[in-house]
């Protein structure tokens, strides 16, 4: 993590430096453009006998100060801001949820974009930055997750599940921020999971954003809801079997008393279970639990 971290840095650093080169420039271009326009209007002027030499001079002066403090103060700025986004949009690109939520939500593409750059003004660091992300992108995959194809939503789950039992072979808090990044923040996966894995969690993640737009299903809300609960009895049963009132860990894991690292193993077994269950049934339960 702290080789990705310091190599975004430098990334960063060097995009300021070349937004900071092409920003002077183009204020250093903007206003002689602006100067040899109004002197060549001022120079007119005075062969017609309108106004003087020190007219000239005067008005020639107040303009560009004029122009210099409108650049300044209301033009440049938002110059940079698009430069940023432009910056947003390159990095985000890359990633396969993201060309997804690009595609078919583009509003809230938009969103994202404008939540990464004010991000970087209030000074985020790398992790900070993380975190937003992980968040809002999160927020938007369990909002497709009814209209997704049951397929879809089991192969987003198995994927999840194999993140965990691979961060939790690293560090249990860590496995806990990962499956509770509200409590106290979340992990950096690249970090934490192979970049095949992590490739296969972003192309399930898109995949699953996509059908849920090009070949959604009709969802009844109310009855999967109340069969998937009914579903769900025989996995809670057996966990309340291993792990008792501890079970009570997942379902309020902000609370002081909560042991993380047996959180984090009651979250990977109920997903082992829900995963066993039968596909449509597996599919609802995986709806119920990760929306409410």
């Amino acid at each position: 993590m702290e080789q990705n971290a310091h190599c975004f840095s430098a990334q960063q650093k060097r995009k300021k430096n070349l937004q900071g080169v092409s920003m002077n420039w183009q204020h250093v271009f903007f206003s002689a453009a602006v100067a040899l326009v109004v002197a060549s209007v001022l120079t007119l002027m005075r062969k017609k006998q309108w106004i003087g030499k020190t007219t000239w001079v005067v008005i020639f002066v107040a303009v560009i100060i004029g122009w210099n403090v409108i650049d300044t103060a209301y033009l440049m700025p938002d110059k940079a801001r698009s430069l940023e986004l432009q910056y947003a949009e390159s990095s985000m690109v890359k990633l396969p949820i993201f060309q997804a939520i690009k595609q078919y939500a583009p509003d809230t593409y938009q969103a994202l974009k404008e939540k990464v750059v004010d991000a970087k003004a209030e000074g985020k660091d790398l992790q900070q930055a993380i975190d937003l992300v992980q968040a809002d992108s999160s927020a938007f995959l369990l909002s497709r997750l009814y209209p997704a194809p049951d397929d879809k939503v089991i192969s987003t789950l198995k994927v999840m599940l194999e993140q965990g039992e691979n961060i939790q072979q690293q560090s249990d808090e860590a496995c806990f921020k990962f499956f509770f990044p509200f409590v106290s923040g979340g992990v950096n996966p690249l970090a934490l999971n192979s970049a095949e894995l992590i490739q296969r969690r972003m192309n399930a993640d898109s995949e699953l954003v996509a059908a849920s737009y090009t070949s959604p299903r009709v969802a009844d809300k109310p009855r999967e809801d109340a069969a998937a609960a009914h579903a769900l009895q025989p996995v809670i049963q057996r966990l309340y079997g291993q792990y008792g009132a501890d079970l009570q860990m997942i379902a309020d894991p902000a609370a002081k008393q909560v042991d993380r690292k047996k959180a984090c193993d009651i979250t990977l077994q109920l997903y082992r279970h829900i995963l066993a269950l039968p596909p449509q049934q597996a599919a609802a339960v995986i709806r119920t639990v990760l929306t409410n």
